[in-house]
This record gives structure tokens, C-alpha cells and sequence, in this order.
């Protein structure tokens, strides 16, 4: 019956996707059958002379768009990999990255084992010893300062069961100074989608690319950025006969490929879409009863995009009138319009107008909601999306709940005890004992208020919470002392100076990375460092989200190499240690997790 059916995760995810996949692929391969079992299922061993072969399918953890690839592991080592031909998004195509995917795992730069900074000299040392002190650290930081003190950067790289951790580990530490790359790359995409749609995230596919009428490319480079998503427009292209237009201010690789470039002057970007969404309205191209039924105030925008005729916006963005009028008629006779950015729409000061003018257009058109169409703003790192959603992030908990709430807190403190009423964990929390680990400020104009209802420090910030003066400068008792970069490359946050001094003040700064990374080398101090060897995603297991907001279950191709972990057990271990160095059950309970499964 199927109220006995038990069904893990990992294997729903397989099953749901799987099931996606088979009626996609059908439109590409006839009639040819495909069970989740064929498409999922790790390829059997094989024996080959002499030695022993493995083959296991896995996702590759370069970008967000999520190709699928088949890792071959002869006698114990990563040698090569191969085609998954029936994977749903890639097909079996891999761009030169995801090729190159052997070598992140076996490269000899590696961190090969824990190790810290004394006395000038980096010293190999245990995980004991290296979670030992760590723990001990953070214990009398936390006793002497608050929890504050501490920063958790990074994990974007992580699994989304792993982010969770990450998270829940800061809620139970009691702060909210976390935070991860995506406040610095797609941040005013959520937040520029959030307040047209409610919905931060794509509202495709790549999948369903395949399937627009017309790709509008605005400050993105995905020939060179996601190939295999560039693939599937030129399927587009080639089988639907779509358009591709391409906007930026550099003559790129993409635009090499357009139909029609609109080389833009940097800065002028609003100016561009309004002189774009004025010929739609001014030729009668819009989808007025889609306007009608579905949107709010679209007659305002439509006043405002008056003062934008061509002529005007051509001595703005330097772009000629007619290429504007052009770009127009384009997308009017070729719908549904999939309007695609990148980086190249989200990092200014005004990125949050940029995307919702760039949602607007859409709007305008009536492509938003059709397969094909809609907004498809292109993720970076491997599993940023889904670590976003499970928001290691200073003002939202997992799940988008805000951090201002304490309803969110009351929901989350239910959340951990029903965790371990279910047996997934041992730990069990009130909303008030929750609130104790929270530090309340004790002085100035916000005194009195508890820290756990207010945002924490940003990747774009972290760093005025070390220099700054507490209560005067900053929000809060105290100043950072202490601060976790994990898999975070601080080399793309702004301010090197001012990290690097920040830095040089802590009283501990630890690294969990696969890799020594610049935050090792640039603070000039001869102690107070830890670097701890974090195992690669091709070594460890766990669901990621794809940019589509597709969910894949990533199975390891390797076990760890070196002594390196992965971040699943580190979080474990150092919960355990620091409970050791309180004496009392205080954040291992809710992190004794079986599996990642759990």
C-alpha cells in the first residue's frame, strides 16, 4: 500500500526529477523509454585488467546550471569522466570547466590536513587538536564577549542540507552574523523580484529555453559564463527559429552570436529597457488583457517610459535610435521572450531598479508564466541558489522566514524539537531558551532590544563589525573577534585594505576550504589561524538546486582524499568539541545527525 511506502530522500529527488526528465527528453529522443532507475542509478562497476572501475553519476559543482556527468574511479582514483548522455539538462555536453573537474579533486595544491599559524610557521596538526582549540576559542569568546563576536561566512559551495547546518548553527549559537556570496552577486535579483513578484528566483528553466521564440541576453556572457545553457539557445534558435538579442556595453562572445547588439553606454541601463518598453506601448505591442488580469499599476510605468522615445534614450546609452525601435519589434513578433542577465545587471547601485525594470518588461510582453519565457537570471556558483534558499544570510532564517519576526523564531524553535521528537536528532529548544542565546543590546538608543530580531553583518560588511566602535558605530556590544571563511573568496568582496586590517585584529580566524585561500595569506600576523581541509563536492553527497530551482541529489564520486572532511562532519565534530568545552549539552543535540539524509 502506499501509506507503507518509504521513500528517502535522496530517492525522491531522483524519482521526481527523473520523472521531469522522461517527459522532457521525449520531445528529443521519440520514443525511446527512460526509468528513474536508468537515468539515476549508479553505473555498475566494471572489472577491468587488473584493476578494479567504478563509475558513478554525479552533478557537476562548477555553476549553477547543473550538468550531470559520469565519474570514473579506477583502483581508488578519480581518473576521468565521462558522458551522461540521458541527463535532463546537459545531455551529456560539459563545458570546458566541468571537464576539468578531475583536477580540483587530485591537485596537488590541495589542503591536505589541518594546520595552523604559530609563531610566523604554518604547522600541521590533528583535527583533534585543531577542533580542540577551536572550540576552546570559541567558548571563551562567546563567555567573555557575547555571541556577536563571532562572523560565519561562506558555504556556497555546500549542500542545501549543509547550509541548513551552517544556519541553524548560527540561530543556536545566537547570532545573526552570517552571511554568503550571493549578497554580493544576485542579491538585488532576489530583492528586485521579491517586490514585483514576491518570488526571488528564476521564473524558467534551462530546460525550457529550449522552447523561447526570442532570448534577450542583458548583461550576460553565457557562451562563455554557462555554455551548456547557451546550447540550448542555439537549439532554440536552430529548431524554433528564435531571436537572440544581446545587450551590453562589451562586444562579448554572446554577442557574437545576436541577431541584433545593443552596445550600451555602462551606467545607462534603465534608460535602455524604458526606451525599449516606450516602443512597445507606443506601437500597441503590449499584451494589454495580460496587464489587465495580472499586474498592478502598469499604467504608471506607462506614463513614466513616455519621457523615454528612442531619440532621448539614443543620446543617453549612445545606442542608436533605430537599434532600439529594432529590439522592440523583435521581441513584439517573437514571443514568448526569455529575458536572461547575469552579473552584469545585478552589481551597480541601482541593480534592484535594474531587475525590476527588466521583470517589467516581461510583464509587458505577457511572457512571464510561458514555457519559454519569463525572467532567467542566471546563477553562479554551483548550489547559490539553493544555499539561498536555505538562507545562510544575515536578515532571513531558512525559507525566506524574516529574521525581524519572532514568529519565525517560534516556528524554528518547533522546527528543532520536532527534529527531535522524530529521532533525526536528540535536541529540544523553547522559543524563550532559543531568545537567552541572544544577546540584548545594552546601551544607546536601541537598548533593550534583543539581537535576535535584528540583521546581522554582510559579506559587504562584516568587516565594520571589527573595526567599528560597538554600541556608537555598530548594532550591537561588542566587536568581531572571531571569523569562520568557509569555502567564502574574500579576494571578491570590495575593501581589500580594510579586511586585510580586520583581519589582523581578530583574535581567531578559521578557514574550512578545499584550498588555501587569499584570507590565509593576506593578514601579516604570525598567529591565530586555522585552516581546515574541507573534502570537494565530488566527495561528498547531498541535494543541490540548480538555477531553474531544480533539486538533484549529488552522490560522491570519491571518498575524501587526504584527511580531508566534509562539511556535514566538520559541523558535527565542532558541535560535539564545543560541548566538551562547555560541560552541558548545547549544540550537539541538534546536530547529531545519523546521515545527511536525516
Amino acid at each position: 500500500m502506499v501509506s507503507n511506502l518509504k521513500l528517502s530522500r535522496r530517492n525522491f529527488l531522483k524519482a521526481t526529477l527523473a520523472t521531469g526528465a522522461t517527459v522532457a527528453l521525449s520531445k528529443y529522443f521519440g520514443d525511446r523509454k527512460f526509468s528513474p532507475t536508468e537515468l539515476f542509478s549508479p553505473v555498475e562497476a566494471a572489472e577491468g585488467e587488473g584493476s578494479k572501475i567504478k563509475k558513478v553519476k554525479s552533478i557537476c559543482s562548477f555553476c549553477s546550471i547543473g550538468c550531470g556527468y559520469i565519474g570514473v574511479v579506477q583502483d581508488g582514483v578519480f581518473t576521468h569522466t565521462e558522458p551522461w548522455k540521458d541527463h535532463p539538462i546537459n545531455q551529456g555536453g560539459m563545458c570546458c570547466k566541468g571537464a576539468s573537474i578531475v583536477t580540483v579533486t587530485n591537485n596537488p595544491r590541495r589542503l591536505k590536513w589541518p594546520m595552523k599559524k604559530e609563531g610566523g610557521k604554518w604547522k600541521r596538526i590533528s583535527w583533534d587538536e585543531a577542533l580542540d582549540e577551536i572550540a576552546s576559542k570559541m567558548v571563551e569568546i562567546r563567555n567573555k564577549y557575547g555571541p556577536d563576536a563571532f562572523f560565519f561566512c561562506g558555504l556556497v559551495h555546500g549542500s542545501n542540507e549543509e547550509a541548513y547546518m551552517f544556519r541553524k548553527f548560527a540561530m543556536l549559537w545566537g547570532t545573526n552574523n552570517i552571511d554568503h556570496q550571493a549578497r554580493i552577486c544576485h542579491s538585488t535579483t532576489v530583492a528586485g523580484l521579491l517586490a514585483t513578484y514576491g518570488h526571488g528566483a528564476m521564473t524558467g528553466t534551462t530546460i525550457s529555453i529550449e522552447h523561447t521564440k526570442c532570448a534577450f541576453f542583458f548583461g550576460s556572457n553565457a557562451a562563455e559564463a554557462h555554455p551548456v545553457f547557451m546550447q540550448r539557445v542555439f537549439n532554440a534558435r536552430d529548431k524554433n527559429g528564435a531571436k537572440i538579442i544581446v545587450a551590453d556595453p562589451r562586444f562579448t562572445r554572446t554577442a557574437s552570436f545576436a541577431d541584433l547588439f545593443l552596445q550600451f553606454r555602462p551606467g545607462s541601463d534603465i534608460a535602455l529597457l524604458y526606451g525599449i518598453i516606450h516602443e512597445i506601448f507606443k506601437n500597441g505591442w503590449e499584451d494589454e488583457e495580460y496587464l489587465k488580469d495580472r499586474t498592478y499599476g502598469w499604467e504608471k510605468l506607462k506614463e513614466v517610459v513616455q519621457a523615454y522615445p528612442p531619440e532621448v534614450v539614443e543620446d543617453i546609452t549612445w545606442v542608436p535610435a533605430e537599434k532600439i525601435r529594432e529590439a522592440a519589434r523583435i521581441m513584439a513578433e517573437n514571443r514568448p521572450v526569455a529575458v536572461i542577465w547575469s552579473m552584469g545587471a545585478t552589481q551597480h547601485s541601482t541593480g534592484t531598479y535594474i531587475i525590476r525594470t527588466l521583470a517589467a518588461l516581461s510583464l509587458v510582453l505577457g511572457s512571464q508564466g510561458h514555457w519559454g519565457g519569463g525572467c532567467i537570471p542566471i546563477r553562479g556558483h554551483d548550489n547559490v541558489q539553493g544555499v539561498t534558499d536555505l538562507c545562510v544570510l544575515s536578515h532571513f532564517l531558512p525559507g525566506y522566514y524574516s529574521v525581524k519576526s519572532e514568529k519565525s523564531w517560534q516556528w524554528y524553535a518547533k522546527v528543532f524539537t520536532e527534529s527531535g521528537k522524530r529521532g533525526l536528532t536528540s535536541g529540544s529548544i523553547t522559543f524563550d531558551e532559543l531568545k537567552a542565546r541572544f544577546d540584548v543590546i545594552k546601551d544607546g538608543p536601541l537598548k533593550g532590544k534583543s539581537l535576535m530580531t535584528m540583521p546581522g553583518f554582510t559579506v559587504s560588511n562584516w568587516y565594520q563589525g571589527v573595526l567599528r566602535k560597538p554600541i556608537e558605530e555598530i548594532d550591537q556590544n561588542c566587536n568581531i573577534k572571531v571569523a569562520f571563511f568557509w569555502g567564502e573568496a574574500m579576494s571578491s568582496i570590495k575593501e581589500i585594505a580594510k579586511q586585510k586590517e580586520a583581519f589582523e585584529k581578530l583574535d581567531m580566524l578559521v578557514i574550512v576550504d578545499p584550498y588555501p585561500t587569499a584570507a590565509s595569506a593576506l593578514p601579516e600576523r604570525s598567529d591565530g589561524i586555522y585552516l581546515l581541509p574541507a573534502a570537494t563536492r565530488q566527495e561528498g553527497s547531498g541535494s543541490v538546486t540548480t538555477t531553474g530551482r531544480e533539486w538533484q541529489w549529488r552522490d560522491p564520486v570519491i571518498e575524501p582524499q587526504w584527511e580531508s572532511k566534509t562539511d556535514f562532519e566538520i559541523f558535527k565534530l565542532l558541535a560535539k568539541k564545543i560541548d566538551e568545552k562547555m560541560g552541558k549539552p548545547f549544540m550537539y543535540p541538534f546536530f547529531d545527525y545519523k546521515t545527511i539524509e536525516d
